[in-house]
This record gives C-alpha cells, sequence and structure tokens, in this order.
C-alpha cells in the first residue's frame, strides 16, 4: 500500500508563530483529498535552513533520507512537501543532487503549492522534471542569496548606529546579565552588577572551578565555566559589545566568528583594571600550571613556593601527615627525599613549624622596618629595601603616587582593549590588512610595553597588592580563614616569594629561608634557625595548636 509521509520545515523559528506552518500543514489535507493516499507521518524541521542544506546534514530531515536509504520509506511512496524550496535552498547543482537521489530510491517528490508530481517512473519526462527542478532551486537559492545579502546589510547599517551610541539589541538573551533595557536606554541591575565584581573578585584568589563554586552558593544565576569564558572573551562587563560573523563550515555547520568590539557600548559592570587583572592571573596560572582546588581544611599557604633547603627539591604538603591519638598532624616532605634517597635524606617537617618559622621572619621584617634606623651598618641593604616588596611597612603610599599610578593604569587598559579589537580585526581579514594597520598595532604593543614599565616601576616604590602583611596578626588572622589561605598563597606567588627549609629530628633545628626568585633576580629575604618546643608549638604566638584550633580529629 502507498504512503505519504509530509515535510513541513521553516528556518526561522518565529515562522512558527505566523502563517508558515498552517499553510503547510492546510495543504496537506487537500493533497489526501485530491490523490486519496493518506499521510501516515509529519516531520518537522523548526527553525532549520535549507540554505546550506542544514536540514539534510542535522536535521530530521536527514533521518528521512536515512530512512529512504533503508527502505523504511519505500519505493512508489511520496514526499510531499509545500514546494521545492522546503527540501533544499542549496545552488542549483547540490540541490539537483539531493532531489535526483530521492526520486533515484522510486520515492515521489509531490509538491502541493502547483500539485505537481515528480517521478522516476516515467523517463519521457527526465528532462521536464530535471529542467523544473533547477529553476525552482535555482529561484529558491537567489532568494536565500539575497535574503542573505538584506539581513547583513541590515546588521551592518544596525552595527554603525552602534557605534554612535544607539541602543540596538534592547531584549532578549543577547542583553548581557547584569544589564537590563529600561525606556530604550541600558541600566545597571545593581545585585548582578555586585555578583560579577565579586565573582572577579573571587578569580585573584581561586582558580576558576573553586571561583564559580563559591559563587554559585548565593549567586541569583547558575555560574559555570562556558559561561566565565563567554564574558571574558566577549568583555561585555567593561562595556565592549562583540560583534560578529556566520561561517560555514564545510559540512555546513554554521559557527560565530568574533570580528572586533565596539567600545563603550555597555556601561561599565566592573572596573576595566579588576578585569585585566583577573585575566592575566588566569593567564599566569595556566602558564606556571598552578592547578588543583584547596579544601577547607587544606592550611598550605607555601603551594608550589616551598622547597627542601637540603636539596633544592619541591615539597609536597600531606595534609594526613601523622595520625597520634585521633588527631591529624599535617607535615611536609621532600620529595626527593619520598622517591629517591639516594639524593636526599631529609626528614619531615610538621606543618607548624614551618608556620611558625614564617611567623618569626615577619617578626623579624617588622623590628628591622620599624625599630632599627636604615644607616645601622649591621642590617643589610637587602634586608631593608626588600622590605616595601614583601609588606607594606615600608610603603610609600603619597597620594601623588596614587593619582600617577591610577592614570598610567587607565591608559594601559585602554591600549590592552586596543590592541585586542585590532589582532581580532587581522585575524578576520585573514592578516590581509594596509601596512599603516600593522605600524598601528606594533605602536599599540610598544605603548602597552612602556607603560608596563612605568607602572613596574611605581610598584617598585609602593605596592598595591590587596594583602598587606604589616605583622604577624595579619599573617594570623589571614591564615585562619579559607579565603585569607588562599590570599597569602597568591600574595607568595605574585610577589616571586619561595621558601627553603628544613628540620633535623635529633637537634629539633628548623631551618628557614626566605628568597625572592624569577628571571631576573636571586635575592635572600630573611634566614633564620628555629628550635619550637614540643608542645604548644605556636605558644609563642598565641596560637594554639592546628589540632585545637581546627579540630582536626580522625573522622
Amino acid at each position: 500500500m502507498t504512503k505519504a509521509y509530509a515535510y513541513v520545515r521553516y528556518s526561522r523559528a518565529i515562522q512558527a508563530t505566523g502563517d508558515s506552518e498552517n499553510r503547510q500543514l492546510t495543504a496537506l489535507e487537500l493533497f489526501e483529498t485530491t490523490t486519496g493516499t493518506k499521510i501516515v507521518e509529519i516531520v518537522y524541521d523548526k527553525g532549520k535552513s535549507a540554505f546550506r542544506g542544514d536540514n539534510a546534514r542535522s536535521g530530521n530531515f536527514k533521518e528521512m533520507l536515512d530512512r529512504m536509504q533503508s527502505g523504511a520509506i519505500r519505493r512508489g511512496d511520496f514526499l510531499v512537501v509545500e514546494s521545492i524550496d522546503r527540501i533544499t535552498r542549496q545552488r542549483v547543482l547540490d540541490g539537483v543532487e539531493l532531489l535526483q537521489g530521492i526520486l533515484k530510491k522510486g520515492i515521489n517528490i509531490y509538491t502541493t503549492v502547483d500539485k505537481k508530481t515528480y517521478s522516476y517512473n516515467d523517463p519521457s519526462r527526465d528532462f521536464e522534471n530535471l529542467l523544473m527542478i533547477s529553476l525552482i532551486a535555482k529561484r529558491s537559492n537567489e532568494e536565500s542569496e539575497t535574503k542573505s545579502g538584506r539581513l547583513l546589510s541590515a546588521w551592518k547599517a544596525r552595527k554603525a548606529r552602534a557605534e554612535n551610541g544607539e541602543v540596538i539589541i534592547k531584549k532578549g538573551k543577547s542583553i548581557p546579565y547584569g544589564l537590563r533595557v529600561e525606556d530604550g536606554k541600558l541600566v545597571i541591575h545593581k545585585e548582578e552588577q555586585e555578583e560579577i565584581k565579586t565573582l572577579f573578585e573571587l578569580l585573584l584568589k581561586f582558580g576558576i572551578n573553586t571561583a564559580i563554586a563559591k559563587i554559585n552558593e548565593t549567586s541569583l544565576k547558575k555560574w559555570n565555566n562556558g559561561t566565565l569564558s563567554k564574558i571574558i572573551k566577549h568583555k561585555t562587563v567593561i562595556g565592549c559589545m562583540a560583534t560578529h560573523r556566520i561561517e560555514y563550515t564545510a559540512d555546513g555547520k554554521s559557527k560565530k566568528i568574533l570580528t572586533g568590539f565596539i567600545e563603550n557600548y555597555y556601561p561599565n559592570l566592573i572596573e576595566p583594571s579588576l578585569f585585566y587583572k583577573a585575566v592575566d592571573v588566569l593567564k599566569s596560572r595556566k602558564q606556571k600550571n598552578w592547578s588543583g582546588r584547596r579544601t577547607e581544611q587544606d592550611f598550605n599557604i607555601f603551594k608550589h613556593c616551598i622547597f627542601c633547603e637540603k636539596c633544592g627539591g619541591k615539597m609536597y604538603y600531606d595534609h594526613r601527615g601523622s595520625r597520634y591519638k585521633g588527631k591529624i598532624y599535617p607535615f611536609f616532605k621532600c620529595d626527593n627525599a619520598r622517591v629517591q634517597k639516594h639524593i636526599c635524606t631529609a626528614d619531615n617537617i610538621r606543618f607548624e613549624y614551618v608556620l611558625g618559622s614564617l611567623l618569626e621572619s615577619i617578626k623579624i621584617i617588622n623590628r628591622v622596618a620599624t625599630e632599627i634606623t636604615r644607616d645601622f651598618k649591621g642590617i643589610s641593604t637587602q634586608a631593608r629595601y626588600l622590605n616595601p616588596k614583601i609588606n607594606s611597612l615600608l610603603k610609600i603610599d603619597t597620594e601623588s603616587n596614587n593619582l600617577i599610578l591610577e592614570d598610567k593604569q587607565k591608559q594601559l587598559i585602554s591600549r590592552r582593549t586596543k590592541l585586542d579589537n585590532m589582532n581580532v580585526k587581522m585575524v578576520e581579514a585573514d592578516y590581509n590588512v594596509p601596512t599603516k594597520f600593522i605600524q598601528e598595532i606594533a605602536k599599540t604593543e610598544k605603548e602597552i610595553e612602556a607603560l608596563n614599565k612605568e607602572i613596574l616601576l611605581i610598584h617598585n616604590t609602593f605596592t598595591d597588592d590587596a594583602v598587606n602583611i604589616n605583622d604577624t596578626k595579619t599573617v594570623i588572622d589571614l591564615f585562619c580563614t579559607d579565603e585569607g589561605r588562599a590570599q597569602l598563597n597568591s600574595f607568595f606567588k605574585s610577589n616571586d616569594i619561595v621558601f627553603y627549609v628544613s628540620h633535623s629530628k635529633s637537634t629539633r633545628n628548623t631551618v628557614f629561608r626566605m628568597y625572592r626568585k624569577n628571571s631576573n633576580m636571586d635575592e635572600r629575604i630573611t634566614a633564620i634557625t628555629k628550635v619550637f618546643p614540643l608542645k604548644n608549638i605556636l605558644e609563642e604566638f598565641d596560637l594554639v595548636d592546628l589540632q585545637t584550633m581546627f579540630d582536626l580529629t580522625i573522622p
């Protein structure tokens, strides 16, 4: 028994609310009445374009083609469509090939708009069918090309209006999170703005996954890596509107290609300085492979910056450490001593000894900074003048320097956004750009380099770090919270501070040396050797042991 299968397609979802679907369905009833063949199934492709063959590659129509190939839709059955352009709007050769493939399987194509049947059964009509199919396919393709051109022109006009400050996107998902449109103007949603600001502040202290997990505890929306990456890529939070074009791959799939930014289109949701600081921190972590998330009972404020004083190898933190009378005692262990005893025989170091040594070093630095005059001969130049880079004790915080720094940072932010925009445009042009454009990029890069140097020079005299380590109490207060511990660790890493430690079980001496090390310097800051008591190790700093402070009982 002959069966008919109807195919209903429209390229834009908005057409579902219009006449397109109803018009196509009404015509199907007339087909059944006219031919006496029952339509056993209606297949929909809603929001699928046939211009580049999307429906035949990934839509429900592809499933119909597969069923024709397998024989589930059999020879002699009908494929009923409103017109040929429901099946294809591709260029003529591609469209005709698709249609001929259907006909050669013995499937009849019936178009309701002109009540015409295209069939492979009558060779005498081959030329007529081929001519008609070709003409219809050609017309449909040209219509789609014209529509595409009109849409492109309309977008260019809208883009030009946006560059002149007009709000062109007034509703829908295209409005960035944190903004609303009221009376034709973009306004900031305060709660969402504060949430975005908090997220970027968390990124300065934690990795992406941890920052997202923390913001999701109180956020109005659920964040994930994708939404955060999109915000960073498109720069919407610092006022940029990203522009795109659609590109089609060899298999007909479409993808958005970033073509540039319209600056100052949106209101700034966060300060550009915070945005770029977070971006730089994320890049730095990726380059240095500072991975791994911090747990609530991870006390390792020395993460990625602590080494064995005996062999120079990495120290790894073992939170489980040793267990005694129902308590957990975290330790540091030399990785070489753990797996290569012939390289290093260093003893394990109880975490409290390292923490106590840090507090002792801060106490010494504080004494140097506040009690000893700068011309005192017994204090090294390094100890005296490296202080401002470690903490804020000798920080020169004049109003003049603050204003200069702020101005330089604004200039740097402007140049960086400009450079990002030009780089995107150069890639979009496949690097086929005028020499003047290349020269402008080079000029901007030099300006950025010069500004970075100027800002670094200002930072050499006073720091702009979020953490000001004024004394041992500052360190203790930060250490007592998960966020504070992350801040301390971030402070050490961003300031290139590293630690070399060792401990002798026989003498109970703990050796602790603090350095600033990078490609340009290798400077010792402090070096102490200290014997800690067996019990109440941190008592001199008015602290109980970690086991009591954090209730480190074996679960």
